[in-house]
């Protein structure tokens, strides 16, 4: 099992062995929107593989709000000061989950700079509580957000940022419907993919190995 295609074709290349991508689920009840506020979201830990340098910088180029939430990561001492000297960037530190929940529901938008994420919950996350996500133009995340519809798409350089939020300005997502783009990541599509995936593998199984049925099974044990 693959948590995205990005993993599904890294086991390929690497170890020629198929697999099936499963999504990792979201508990999707848990989300809400609330409102469009005037602050921008960076969810996660202050880390290098996280593209958070050049976030802060973007932010520093302009007035806009922004608010980090996460752990401090590997963040140097020298970025947390820039951080605390910008007057429009907030560090709240780790939230717990209903603060983190609540953020996401009366935020403007989600920003995120993860460099070539395996999956990346935090795009989905935003999305599920109905707002737009800017994202780095390299793995799952690239692939997930449609520029324009759900989020935007960004270069990942501090400039690529800066660009994507004022392209937002003129970008209406009130018409995206933000529910059927994250139901395939729902606890119950992951339950029914599992379980069909896993009697899909039996199956051949059973035909390649000469495996019990199901019945024959149970009587032998």
């Amino acid at each position: 099992l693959a948590n995205s295609p990005i993993i599904q074709k890294r086991l390929w290349k690497y170890y020629k062995r198929d697999s099936s991508v499963l999504y990792p689920p979201l508990d999707l009840e848990s989300y809400y929107h609330e409102s469009q506020g005037d602050f921008y979201l960076h969810l996660g830990r202050l880390d290098s593989e996280k593209g958070i340098e050049a976030i802060v910088r973007a932010f520093e180029m302009n007035n806009d709000r922004l608010v980090l939430a996460g752990g401090r990561g590997d963040a140097s001492d020298k970025l947390l000061r820039r951080i605390r000297n910008t007057p429009n960037i907030e560090y709240r530190g780790f939230v717990d989950e209903g603060e983190k929940y609540h953020l996401l529901a009366t935020c403007r938008a989600v920003v995120f700079n993860g460099i070539n994420e395996d999956f990346g919950i935090v795009p989905i996350e935003a999305n599920a509580s109905g707002k737009p996500c800017l994202v780095r133009d390299d793995g799952f995340p690239g692939i997930f957000v449609e520029d324009g519809t759900n989020g935007l798409i960004h270069d990942g350089t501090a400039a690529g940022i800066e660009a994507a939020l004022d392209r937002l300005d003129g970008t209406d997502t009130s018409q995206t419907d933000f529910e059927s783009i994250v139901e395939p990541f729902s606890l119950g599509v992951f339950e029914q993919r599992l379980k069909t995936i896993l009697a899909d593998e039996y199956e051949f199984m059973q035909t390649e190995f000469q495996l019990p049925d199901h019945d024959e099974y149970q009587s032998r044990r």
